[in-house]
C-alpha cells in the first residue's frame, strides 16, 4: 500500500513518507531485517513522484480552496468557481498518463455532498460526453464506458447524446439495451 502510494503525486505525501520509514523500520527491527536497504527503492519512486506533485502542488490547493470557499456556488464562475481549474489541470496531465487523467475526471464528476453551497459538475452532460469521449480515445475500455455512462445517465437523464452513448457503449461491449441494462 505504502509503495503505490509513495509513487503517485498526491498532497500530503511528504507525511505519508515520513509514516512509511517510521513502520518499515518498526518491523524490520522485529524482524532483523535492514529498513534502509528496503526503503531505498521505494524513497526513489517518491522521489520521483513528489516532483510530479510540485508541479500540481498549486492547482490542488487552488480547487480545495475555492471548494471550501462561500464565495459562488456556480462552479463555472472566473471568481471562486472550481472549473477553470480542472480545465487547467486536464491541461497540464495531457495525456502523459491515461490513468491519471481519468483519477482526475471522477474527482470532477464525483457529486457533492447536500448543503455543500456548490453545483456539482457532475450535473453537466458536455462534461460526461467530454469524459467518454478521452475513455474511448485513450483507454478503449467498453467495461469502463458503461459504467460511466450508467453514473452519467443518473446524473443527467434528459441528456438524449448520453442516452446515444450508453447505445454505443452496450454495442462495443457486445450486450443489448433490453433485459435491464440500460440506465
Amino acid at each position: 500500500m505504502y509503495k503505490r502510494r509513495l509513487s503517485v503525486p498526491l498532497l500530503e505525501m511528504e507525511e505519508t513518507a515520513k509514516r512509511y520509514c517510521t513502520w518499515e523500520k518498526r518491523i524490520q527491527r522485529t524482524r532483523g531485517g535492514d529498513a534502509d536497504t528496503l526503503t531505498a527503492g521505494v524513497l526513489r519512486s517518491y522521489g520521483e513522484a513528489l516532483k510530479e506533485m510540485v508541479r500540481r502542488r498549486s492547482i490542488e490547493m487552488r480547487i480545495a480552496s475555492a471548494q471550501r470557499s462561500a464565495g459562488s456556488s456556480d462552479p463555472w464562475a472566473d471568481q471562486g468557481g472550481t472549473w477553470p481549474l480542472w480545465a487547467q489541470y486536464l491541461e497540464l496531465e495531457g495525456t502523459q498518463d491515461p490513468w491519471r487523467v481519468r483519477m482526475l475526471y471522477e474527482r470532477m464528476l464525483a457529486p457533492k455532498p447536500p448543503g455543500s453551497g456548490e453545483l456539482a459538475l457532475s450535473l453537466r452532460a458536455w462534461l460526461w460526453r467530454r469524459y467518454l469521449r478521452f475513455l474511448r480515445e485513450q483507454l478503449r475500455s467498453p467495461d469502463l464506458e458503461l459504467q460511466v455512462t450508467q453514473r452519467g445517465l443518473r446524473f443527467c437523464s434528459s441528456d438524449a447524446s448520453l442516452w446515444v452513448e450508453r447505445l454505443r457503449a452496450l454495442e462495443a461491449a457486445g450486450r443489448s439495451a433490453g433485459g435491464g441494462e440500460g440506465a
